[in-house]
């Protein structure tokens, strides 16, 4: 592979990972993601399409006075009172202070509402922030040793285990410093912004899932979400997993014991008022979308058909992750056929292993969960 071919895509990955969580906020509110940045930043579309225009510091300052004042009139349309409001905005100016930037804003917006609990997800954030900034300015400059030498200190400071890193594939950093071409340094970096960026959701399972969930054994709730291959030439899809899921729990809350199997589309769409069988059955097979605002909306509705209302605590920062997942981790063609998916393995249980024996322990004496997980979530 030419040179600049393997530090061009390198350099496009980088990049297409520092807009992630950008783009998974669009996905989110069913907005084509060029266009909600256009929303955001008050930029033309065609002027964010372009890659050949560099933005004047004047420039990028109005976007982010802009962003601003979008984020303000949206926690005004949510009822978020002004003092809250302030200070959150006040959050975010000291996160992008501190060198964050997408990925630290996605989890201190969902920190807002969950705090402190995901406090040391915003770090991890914030770290991964600062690493994809320095990589996407080695790359660009074509700086192959500032970037080798970026990854290997990206590496120390990360400090995952050897065996976290093997299953990973992460190679030591003396492997990017030893690195003398842009073929060998993309090669390894390529299972190094893998794995950073599936520990961004990890650090999160950890976190978020252990408090969310303490009447069961601890487990990864993401991998609950992810697209699963039951085999054959099809996938069970994120938005799928997260409805039963959320359906369960509710039967659990009620009844105080799972469904005795994953429920389908008429199970489902029985206790739902706002949508039909074939609905359901859309949302399963991917051929419908739900945006963040209606699954709110069926959360809500379950609660209410199964009789205790509000009493259970919804799990949005997981429905976040699904909805976001179904478009980006699942391809279809034009004809809306599946062309590729991709699934958890090995390597992300062993950093939700890690990063879960990273929390803190629980104090003496306090319950632990015992209840069964429902044996039919993994088949």
């Amino acid at each position: 592979m030419p040179a600049d071919s393997s530090r061009n895509e390198a350099l496009r990955a980088v990049r297409a990972l520092q807009m992630a969580p950008l783009h998974y906020n669009a996905i989110q509110l069913g907005i084509a993601p060029r266009r909600f940045l256009s929303e955001v930043l008050g930029l033309s579309e065609t002027r964010l399409a372009s890659t050949a225009q560099t933005l004047r510091p004047g420039t990028i300052l109005n976007a982010q006075r802009h962003a601003i004042t979008y984020l303000r009139q949206q926690l005004v349309s949510r009822g978020y009172p002004e003092s809250a409001i302030d200070e959150r905005i006040a959050g975010q100016a000291q996160l992008q202070a501190s060198g964050g930037a997408a990925w630290a804003g996605y989890w201190y917006a969902e920190n807002f509402v969950h705090r402190p609990l995901l406090d040391e997800c915003v770090r991890t954030g914030i770290q991964f922030d600062v690493f994809l900034a320095d990589a996407e300015k080695a790359l660009a400059d074509g700086d192959l040793a500032a970037f080798t030498t970026r990854c290997a200190d990206f590496i120390e400071q990360w400090t995952i285990p050897a065996d976290v890193a093997a299953p990973c594939q992460v190679e030591k950093p003396s492997v990017f410093r030893d690195a003398s071409t842009w073929d060998d340094a993309w090669q390894a970096a390529q299972k190094l912004l893998l794995a950073a960026f599936f520990d961004q959701f990890a650090q999160f399972d950890a976190v978020w899932g252990g408090c969310f969930i303490t009447h069961l054994p601890p487990r990864s709730l993401v991998a609950l979400i992810a697209p699963k291959w039951p085999g054959g030439p099809r996938a069970i899809r994120p938005v799928r997993r997260l409805i039963v899921l959320s359906f369960s729990l509710h039967h659990w809350v009620r009844h105080k014991r799972w469904p005795d199997h994953a429920p389908g589309a008429t199970e489902v769409a029985q206790k739902l008022m706002s949508w039909g069988r074939q609905d359901i059955a859309n949302l399963f097979d991917g051929t419908k979308r739900l945006r963040f605002p209606e699954f709110e909306k069926m959360w809500d509705e379950l609660g209410s058909c199964f009789g205790h209302g509000r009493d259970l605590s919804g799990p949005f920062a997981l429905a976040r992750i699904a909805i976001a997942w179904q478009r980006s981790m699942v391809v279809v063609g034009p004809d809306q056929k599946l062309r590729s998916f991709i699934t958890l393995g090995e390597d992300y249980h062993a950093l939700w292993g890690w990063r879960h024996s990273q929390r803190p322990q629980a104090p003496e004496g306090a319950a632990q969960g015992r209840e069964p997980w429902p044996l039919w979530l993994d088949d």
